[in-house]
């Protein structure tokens, strides 16, 4: 029977005149010594269940005095948990169990790479959010991506995640996206981590909209008759007009000198 009483230190006593002890089902424990009748008495009584099981153990003293019930219940070891010798022990972090009454520690699982779990005595394990990851089993807190990356998907198990596309950066850790290079910016760079790698759109140019623009051809040219001496301009009212009188010819001027007397200009600009 699992439910044995076992290591029962003794001395003895005429006041104990019976000693009786009987599982649930009526059966009689195993004992190292089992006292029928006599005078013995016990100093302390050491029982043990099953390890990781549940169960009640029952047993009555009688003395001549009177009679004594005792119920001693072992409680079963619940998922998270594990037998350690003398109570349920919680798993620690980075490992749970699924199922009650495990034995040992060793019935304790490691979390799955891309999973974590930072507390103890837990019965599952938890996906690594967005912007994080857990390269290993058995991690009790997931790391973040790194700068320049981005990871948009729980459960990630590996560090590399996604780097930035050119015209974005992130220089934070621990993001699921990028940042877009403002309007008047551009940037060929991949895996940028600040946004120092975005260029300036170029005088006599302007680029506007959302931004995330990947190169200066994303920057439009101020038209024929118009300058602009701004950099990173990122609307086409920063081109001027030339003054009246005057006209240009030239496509994303940069200054004032572009505009000419429009005499001077006049087949110029009729030309094909």
């Amino acid at each position: 029977d699992h439910r044995d009483l076992h290591s029962f230190p003794t001395r003895r006593s005429s006041d104990l005149q019976k000693a009786s002890f009987e599982n649930r089902d009526g059966s009689t424990p195993t004992l190292i010594e089992t006292v029928d009748r006599g005078s013995a008495f016990f100093d302390e009584v050491s029982m043990q269940a099953t390890p990781g099981t549940a169960e009640n153990i029952y047993f009555t003293l009688a003395t001549a005095k009177d009679t004594q019930d005792v119920v001693v219940s072992f409680r079963e070891c619940v998922p998270g948990e594990f037998f350690g010798g003398v109570t349920c022990d919680p798993c620690p972090v980075g490992k749970y169990t699924e199922t009650a009454a495990q034995a040992s520690g060793s019935a304790c699982l490691d979390c799955n790479k891309g999973q974590f779990q930072e507390l103890m005595g837990q019965s599952g394990c938890d996906p690594c959010g967005v912007g994080t990851y857990a390269d290993t089993r058995g991690s009790a807190v997931c790391k973040e991506a790194r700068v320049g990356y981005f990871i948009d998907d729980e459960g990630q198990d590996t560090e590399d995640g996604q780097e930035c596309l050119p015209g974005n950066f992130q220089n934070e850790t621990g993001k699921s996206f990028c940042y877009a290079c403002p309007a008047g910016k551009y940037s060929a760079v991949v895996g940028a981590y600040n946004e120092g790698v975005c260029i300036s759109c170029p005088e006599g140019t302007y680029h506007g909209g959302s931004g995330g623009a990947t190169s200066a051809a994303a920057c439009t040219s101020c038209a024929a008759g118009k300058f602009s001496s701004i950099e990173g301009a990122t609307d086409e009212s920063a081109c001027i007009g030339c003054a009246a009188g005057k006209a240009s010819a030239v496509v994303g001027a940069t200054d004032i000198s572009s505009c000419q007397r429009s005499e001077e200009h006049t087949s110029e600009l009729q030309s094909p």
